[in-house]
């Protein structure tokens, strides 16, 4: 018989371990809790960094991040050891852990190169959206010298399913949000994109999750 998930076992918000388990996954138990933490203790290292270094930003954070995970047991050393390998997009690298309903999210930076913009861009995501919000868990890389890649965690519920243009129309409406494009919301001041049926799910009881903007 076939164990993996079912493939329609999607993400959607819920509880999430804090972080992996550091003793299995990465080297050692975490000395830091929360993105914006990591995000503020990064900035500053990175900014030092960057000033004496000749470098250009990507290898300045690659270093630094990679540094800094592996200082404070942030370090994800085989990502596969996460779950089972679950339908990816072009951003993102996942992984499900059935037993502790939790998918694992490693994000390539394809659409955000810089580690702390992509930060920034998911305290949004949690702010808009906690019903399915992301919690760091941690940085891989694929090889010693390759891009450093952050880790994120979403819970997910099975049997979900695409929401309709209209249902995420009306959920956005209740965030004070209107449709100002495809895919494109605002609300006189923020402007959240991709907001695509792909990007946001509804469950059997016709609850909106974003999992993805």
């Amino acid at each position: 018989p076939n164990n993996e998930p079912n493939r329609n076992d999607i993400p959607v918000g819920g509880q999430v371990p804090q972080s992996v388990p550091q003793g299995e996954y990465g080297t050692q138990t975490s000395q830091v809790s929360g993105a914006q933490e990591v995000a503020a203790r990064l900035r500053e290292r990175i900014e030092s960094a960057q000033g004496d270094s000749k470098s250009g930003l990507r290898e300045v954070e690659n270093r630094v991040t990679r540094e800094f995970a592996q200082e404070n047991g942030l370090w994800i050393e085989n990502e596969f050891k996460l779950g089972v390998p679950f339908p990816s997009g072009d951003e993102h690298y996942n992984y499900i852990d059935a037993e502790n309903q939790v998918i694992y999210k490693v994000n390539n930076r394809m659409h955000t190169p810089s580690i702390l913009d992509l930060l920034d861009r998911i305290e949004q995501h949690n702010k808009y959206f906690p019903d399915s919000k992301y919690s760091l868990v941690g940085f891989t890389s694929v090889s010693k010298n390759g891009d450093v890649m952050p880790v994120f965690a979403q819970g997910f519920v099975p049997d979900a399913r695409m929401a309709t243009v209209d249902e995420i129309d009306s959920y956005m409406g209740t965030l004070g949000f209107t449709r100002v494009g495809d895919g494109r919301y605002s609300n006189g001041e923020v402007v959240i994109k991709d907001l695509k049926p792909r990007n946001v799910l509804a469950d059997a009881d016709g609850d909106i999750y974003v999992v993805d903007a």
